[in-house]
């Protein structure tokens, strides 16, 4: 594969994960064209995507509130599988 072909694909690449960071996750997203072929021929293609940092700071603050709501679930799958265990083991006795 051609250098051109590869950054064309990588600009795709990276235009496809800030869609996807925008409808937070999944794949109901619309590639962004950018006109890659136009604008090789004028010189001006970039070699990366220019970042949005409200944009991150949303994806930060996502990301934070999914942690602390899987670190609950775990705690309470914890201690569901210790009631279950209790719960085996006063069986066996009886």
């Amino acid at each position: 594969m051609q250098s051109q072909q590869l950054n064309n694909v990588f600009l795709t690449l990276q235009t496809c994960m800030k869609e996807i960071i925008e409808v937070q996750g999944g794949n109901n997203y619309h590639v962004l064209h950018i006109g890659k072929s136009r604008l090789g021929r004028q010189d001006n293609l970039p070699l990366q995507i220019g970042r949005d940092q409200t944009l991150i700071d949303d994806v930060v603050v996502v990301h934070t509130n999914h942690e602390e709501d899987c670190s609950r679930f775990m705690n309470m799958g914890v201690s569901v599988h210790e009631n279950e265990e209790y719960v085996d083991i006063n069986n066996t006795i009886i």
